[in-house]
């Protein structure tokens, strides 16, 4: 049988979703899946380029045992790893030009740059990924807060590709896909990179901290080949229903 890695990285937000519930049910209940969650203690709100959700759970503090028992009820997922980091205490341990570069408005996005926080987290997920013994097919990156709405569309993973499915080009953020060693080769260093990355970028196009485009940028870099299907493959869900 197929082994799957996911990997969610990013605050939970609407995980507990009914929308989102079901399309794991639908989707994914098929394979043997392991589940790494690598987030936030609050569980936060989307900035929704830049129009707030107005979430009222925003201010709710996650813990490890409700994110067990959240995920628990899919019984084809087997929960791995589980971090929790306190955003305040991320925010002021930023050196200080890492700290200006956050509390810069990123366009019309929102009134800090998202980008450095969500690198943040795909590096530590990646790093711990690489700590420990490798049998996956595949590995997913999402987020919690996106439904799924279709089978998996990539079979079989080429080694130095990555995939995803959107109908956007260049919006690789919300879901991807990859073998192991090439998710690793991605995203290994890309928090440690960040200060390069948008350097190199914002040299071309002035303020562009855009998330997807420093994801592109590091593949270009490392030399792997990106393949995207035309369509979406998830969906981002806003405020919790059910």
């Amino acid at each position: 049988m197929e082994k799957i890695c996911i990997l969610l990285t990013g605050q939970m937000r609407t995980y507990q979703s009914k929308q989102i519930i079901d399309s794991y049910r639908a989707f994914l209940s098929y394979g043997s899946i392991d589940l790494y969650i690598f987030t936030w203690k609050n569980k936060g709100f989307s900035h929704n380029h830049g129009i707030h959700d107005l979430n009222p759970l925003q201010d709710d503090i996650i813990t490890e045992e409700e994110l067990l028992s959240h995920y628990s009820q899919f019984k084809f997922m087997t929960i791995k790893k589980i971090v929790i980091d306190d955003f305040n205490s991320f925010c002021n341990d930023l050196n200080p030009n890492m700290k200006k570069l956050y509390h810069t408005p990123f366009r019309n996005h929102s009134s800090v740059t998202t980008s450095i926080p969500i690198e943040y987290k795909y590096q530590q997920a990646v790093r711990y990924l690489s700590s420990v013994e490798q049998s996956y097919s595949k590995v997913m990156i999402t987020r919690p807060d996106m439904m799924l709405l279709r089978d998996i569309p990539f079979s079989v993973m080429d080694e130095n590709m990555i995939y995803f499915q959107c109908q956007c080009d260049r919006c690789m953020d919300h879901c991807w896909f990859g073998t192991p060693t090439t998710i690793i080769k991605q995203l290994y260093s890309i928090y440690d990179d960040y200060e390069k990355n948008q350097y190199m970028i914002t040299y071309h196009d002035q303020n562009n901290r855009d998330n997807n485009e420093i994801l592109i940028y590091q593949c270009l870099k490392n030399g792997i080949q990106i393949h995207v299907r035309d369509g979406s493959f998830v969906q981002l869900v806003y405020f919790r229903n059910g």
